[in-house]
Formats: structure tokens, C-alpha cells, sequence
């Protein structure tokens, strides 16, 4: 039966020009095929905000940050002003700022300075009321980040998460401005993007070590009621069964199924299809779910 799914999930990810199925249960590999050999790092888009989350609850456990409640003003003090005041770093990670923006990330990428965008966008909604997905809004953290930490976000994460992992090659986009993109940009290999989901799987232990703490991990992973169960902090949550998903354009997946502690990563490189055209494979997370 699972040999029988695992070359369905196979045949699927090549008719969807998929590059990358990396499928793994209690460690041990179970498919690992790709479109070709020696692919670079591909972009993991907006996989990258679960990997920003991450250094997020790293920043509140040093005590640079005190807790996801903090209002941004704190940090930006430009934003202590009418209804701006409200919003907090969780509003920023659970998509509910009311910041205004519009789903496609066409806007952030033109963007000379993703950071400046996000400080002066208009108000939309009222803070903390309607769930609407927000790269724009996203793409605060990174000046958060730095402000907080006194150096790039890219580098931060860095030091505090791929080099623990032993991540070694990657890239991260920056705006003209020089900000690392926060939103989206990262571009990694899928064994190394399976060791952040080990990380996460494992209650933030890594190799013996404690990388993270479990109660950022529960915040991190517990879905906001407003977004209607379906998000946590830059996190997905789907049940029946559990899964934690962090996701991206073009159908990056990254699925972690606790129970079975099954790990399953599908990646695709950009301008294989006309986006037209594009085959997200958005049925590799029911197929992943019946092994």
C-alpha cells in the first residue's frame, strides 16, 4: 500500500513538474526523487516567513523581545498614532494588522524598500479584527529584527538556526534598500529544509540541544480562531490529521505530520510553466496524509 502511494506521489510530482519530493517517517527516507541531478538551492518563497517565525520566538527567549503581544510602536515609535498604536507583533504574524496590501507579492518585489512600505501603509481594517493573508505586513519583521538585534536578519538567522542545523548553502534576497526580504527569498535544499522541520517536530531540539523552547513552539503552532483555525504565527494548521505546514508560491510544501512523524517537502523552480499554467500539485498534502 505505501509503496503503491509513494510512486503515485512520484508520478504526480513529475506530471506537475515538480523538482523536488523529499518524503521521510521516523527518519527513515521513504521517497527522495528529483527532477534532475545536483539542482542549486530553490527558492522556498514564503516558507521563508516560518523560518522568520522561528528566530522571532529565539529573540523572545533571549529577552530581546518580551513577548508576541509587544505593540510595534515599541519598536517603531512613528506608529504610536491612532488606531497604528494597536498593532502588535502577533497582528503582524497572524495576518490580522488591517494593514492595507493586496495578495499578490508583485508589490513587495518592486518595492525599493519593503520595510518603509510596510511602516506607511494605510490602515484597512481595525487591528486584530479580519484575517487577510499580508506579505506586505510580513516584511516589517526584518526591520523588527534589527532594530531588536542590532544586525540583519539574514544574519541572525544565520547564526541562530542554519549554522546549528548545518545549513551551509543558501541565499537570501534583499531589497535596493538592503533589507533581507521577510516575506519571501530564501532559497535552500530540500534536505536541508527538512532539518527545520526536524527542528520543529523534535520540540526545538536539535543534535541533543535545546534551540527552542515549547512554549513558542505551542504559540507558534496554535491556530488563531479569526483566521478561522487555519493559521498560527506564520505557521499553517490543518487536522484530520494534524499536520504543520509552512507554504509557499508555485506549491512549496513543507508538511510535518506529528503523529506520524512523517516530514514532506515538494519544491518547484520558478519559470517552468507559464504562471499560467502552473501546476501547484495542491493535492500532495492528502496523498502525504494517507501514508
Amino acid at each position: 500500500m505505501c509503496d503503491t502511494l509513494l510512486k503515485k506521489i512520484q508520478m504526480r510530482a513529475h506530471d506537475s513538474d515538480s523538482d523536488v519530493v523529499y518524503i521521510t517517517r521516523k527518519g527513515e527516507v521513504l521517497l527522495d526523487w528529483t527532477s534532475e541531478p545536483n539542482l542549486p538551492p530553490i527558492e522556498i518563497m514564503s516558507i521563508t516567513k516560518s523560518i522568520v517565525a522561528l528566530a522571532v520566538g529565539m529573540l523572545i527567549e533571549e529577552g530581546k523581545i518580551p513577548d508576541v503581544d509587544i505593540p510595534v510602536f515599541h519598536i517603531y515609535p512613528e506608529w504610536y498614532q491612532g488606531e497604528k498604536q494597536k498593532i502588535t507583533l502577533r497582528m503582524i504574524m497572524n495576518h490580522t494588522s488591517g494593514l492595507q496590501t493586496i495578495p499578490s507579492g508583485n508589490q513587495i518585489s518592486r518595492a525599493p524598500d519593503g520595510v518603509k512600505l510596510a511602516l506607511c501603509a494605510e490602515l484597512e481594517h481595525r487591528p486584530g479584527e479580519k484575517f487577510f493573508y499580508n506579505n506586505k505586513a510580513v516584511n516589517l519583521l526584518a526591520g523588527i529584527l534589527e532594530r531588536v538585534t542590532g544586525q540583519p536578519l539574514d544574519e541572525y538567522v544565520k547564526r541562530k538556526i542554519f549554522t546549528p542545523l548545518g545549513i551551509d548553502e543558501f541565499g537570501w534576497n534583499h531589497d535596493d534598500a538592503g533589507n533581507p526580504r521577510s516575506s519571501g527569498g530564501v532559497q535552500m535544499h530540500a534536505k536541508d529544509l527538512h532539518k527545520i522541520a526536524e527542528l520543529v517536530m523534535n520540540g526545538g531540539f536539535w543534535d541533543g540541544i535545546k534551540l527552542l523552547g515549547n512554549r513558542w513552539l505551542e504559540q507558534m503552532l496554535t491556530p488563531s480562531q479569526v483566521s478561522g483555525n487555519r493559521c498560527g504565527l506564520l505557521w499553517w494548521i490543518y487536522s484530520q490529521p494534524q499536520i504543520y505546514a509552512a507554504q509557499g508560491y508555485l506549491g512549496q510544501w513543507l508538511y510535518i505530520l506529528p503523529e506520524k512523524r512523517i516530514i514532506a517537502i515538494r519544491q518547484m523552480r520558478k519559470g517552468k510553466r507559464p504562471l499560467d499554467q502552473v501546476d501547484e500539485y495542491e493535492d500532495f498534502r492528502e496523498w502525504v496524509a494517507q501514508l
